[in-house]
């Protein structure tokens, strides 16, 4: 929910909070029907929409697929037949979105962000701070473009349970 809140003014981050429960749907369906194409076609659209968050979605997907496994009590050789299936549908999507993924990351490298000079250089960001980014709220636009990380409240109520 600090998420939505952090981002309410720039929806354009909105787009994975929108698609996320279709894909974890398609992921069941993955998971007990072995249907890929949805799954594939959600993943795609949510490449094009905004790689950035898409990607983590898909790693996201991972988590949800390991824990749906294991909810299942699934034997080993079925993991790895829906590990499986689930890096097929992700790489398909990757490659189906990318006309406009591969001319956007040639583009980038000519940026401030290009080769991962930002995690190069070190941190920019005191460690001594980072409790006081989980209480809520505490969004400061300023220290966010100076490279602060963008901690949300859910983060306090992950480490407590």
């Amino acid at each position: 929910m600090a998420y939505n809140l952090v981002y309410a003014q720039n929806i354009m981050w909105l787009d994975g909070v929108i698609l996320l429960p279709l894909v974890l749907w398609q992921v069941d369906k993955l998971v007990f029907r072995h249907s890929m194409v949805p799954l594939i076609l959600l993943l795609a659209l949510l490449i094009l929409a905004n790689f950035y968050v898409g990607y983590m979605i898909c790693l996201f997907s991972a988590l949800y697929l390991c824990w749906l496994l294991a909810q299942q009590k699934t034997p080993g050789k079925d993991w790895m037949q829906a590990l499986g299936r689930l890096i097929v549908c992700g790489a398909v999507a990757a490659l189906v979105s990318g006309f406009l993924l591969l001319p956007a990351i040639l583009d980038a490298q000519g940026t401030k962000g290009g080769l991962f000079e930002a995690f190069l250089g070190g941190f920019n960001y005191q460690l001594r701070m980072l409790p006081s980014r989980f209480t809520f709220a505490p969004f400061l636009w300023e220290e966010i473009e100076a490279g602060a990380p963008n901690v949300y409240c859910g983060c306090l109520a992950l480490v407590l349970g």
